[in-house]
């Protein structure tokens, strides 16, 4: 996996994209290669100029399926909680690789907070 928060998309300056690499154990393939941003199908989101979509990533499977996950955030993503307030987004993992994505609440979205 390869962040790339800097990547120009659909002429949108710095929207951000995450690169994956797949291939068995022995090696990864640059010929199964993804690039997956905001305006890729299953994804949370529409690519916005200086989003930074990948910024920060981290890999887990954290659904325990037996397939890695990837989490990808944009920082300065525009929600409803304002201006450049940002957003975390997981990409589930599954045999043909990753699918559909899932944006995670902010905290002070917590009701209990």
């Amino acid at each position: 996996m390869l962040p790339a928060p800097g990547a120009h998309v659909s002429g949108k300056q710095a929207a951000g994209a995450v690169v994956v690499l797949y291939g068995p154990s022995s090696g990864l393939a640059a010929s199964r290669r993804k690039t997956i941003t905001q305006n890729t199908s299953g994804v949370p989101g529409t690519a916005e100029a200086y989003d930074r979509f990948g910024a920060a990533t981290a890999t887990a499977d954290l659904n325990r399926d037996g397939y890695a996950d990837l989490v990808v955030g944009s920082p300065y993503e525009d929600t409803s909680r304002g201006a450049n307030s940002g957003t975390v987004t997981v990409l589930w993992g599954s045999k043909s690789g990753l699918t559909s994505g899932t944006d995670l609440p902010s905290p002070s979205d917590d009701p209990l907070y």
